[in-house]
């Protein structure tokens, strides 16, 4: 399939995707950077003393269980690489299921496709997200010209084999 890197049905592109993920790397820079600054700070006891005593412990319990990640820093490497590896296996489950129902996006709409379908599950609105995820999904492939009885289809089958996989 020549066509499956490619992203023009998506309108995203190969230095969107580079942008995106350079601005990803740099959110996560700032933030282990900003966790850093409060672990040091919280365990250095330099919280003002206006602070309730609940919240001064939650802040201090926060800063160890976030040293502790300092301290099993390999533990934590390791358990985002199988994070990775799963979502990335994902993507391929949603490209292969779509190229079973003879639906052809790039893998590229996918890493974008994928995440917001999961996030979308997460929501609390219905019993089991049920609903929001349909509806999720059917604006994201109707914007790719996919029938909206084909994208439903879809994401009750993606349902289904997520249910029985997991």
């Amino acid at each position: 399939y020549p066509q499956m890197w490619k992203a023009e049905s998506s309108g995203l592109t190969l230095q969107t995707g580079v942008l995106l993920l350079i601005v990803g790397a740099g959110a996560c820079v700032l933030f282990f950077g900003a966790t850093v600054l409060f672990r040091q700070m919280i365990l250095s006891d330099r919280i003002p003393r206006w602070t309730p005593p609940r919240l001064r412990l939650m802040l201090t319990n926060c800063a160890e269980c976030l040293d502790n990640i300092g301290r099993n820093w390999r533990l934590f490497l390791g358990i985002i690489v199988v994070s990775y590896l799963f979502q990335l296996s994902y993507v391929v489950l949603n490209r292969l299921m779509m190229e079973s129902a003879n639906i052809h996006l790039s893998y590229v709409y996918l890493g974008f496709f994928s995440p917001v379908m999961a996030i979308a599950s997460f929501l609390p609105l219905t019993p089991n997200a049920l609903g929001v995820r349909e509806v999720t999904v059917t604006l994201l492939l109707s914007a790719q010209g996919i029938a909206g009885h084909e994208a439903l289809l879809f994401c009750l089958a993606n349902y289904i084999v997520m249910t029985v996989v997991s």
